[in-house]
């Protein structure tokens, strides 16, 4: 009869080292993977002030997402909007299908303005205009 347990004395001290690394991998991306999901889809890095820090690092981000200007007031209004005069002025609206895209291409016509519609089914687009 052959000995009882590893062949080699440090055999299971080995196993143990590998399998301990493999699941401390696993809690790492699994925190990874929470502290990412905090910061994609939670208000937590705006009322920390992350993206305005990062703006006064680097305005060229501004604009690109609009965490970026949280808290800011716009100061223009859709009644400022309605008070303009338009005529002579072109504009192109994305999505003008439906929904807000449909609902800027009526309101930029209503004020004089020439408006393309840029629609992704030339149908609906047709339909709407």
């Amino acid at each position: 009869m052959g000995p009882i347990g590893p062949s080699r004395p440090y055999e299971s001290i080995e196993f143990f080292c590998v399998n301990s690394m493999v699941n401390m991998a696993a809690a790492l991306v699994a925190v990874a993977a929470t502290v990412i999901g905090v910061f994609l889809y939670t208000s937590v890095p705006t009322r920390l002030g992350l993206y305005s820090r990062q703006a006064r690092r680097d305005p060229m981000l501004v604009g690109m997402t609009p965490a970026f200007h949280h808290g800011t007031k716009w100061n223009y209004t859709f009644e400022e909007l309605r008070s303009r005069d338009l005529t002579g002025r072109r504009a192109v609206v994305t999505g003008a299908s439906s929904g807000i895209g449909l609902a800027m291409s009526e309101l930029l016509a209503r004020q004089g303005a020439h408006v393309t519609m840029a629609c992704r089914s030339r149908s609906k687009c047709e339909s709407k205009a």
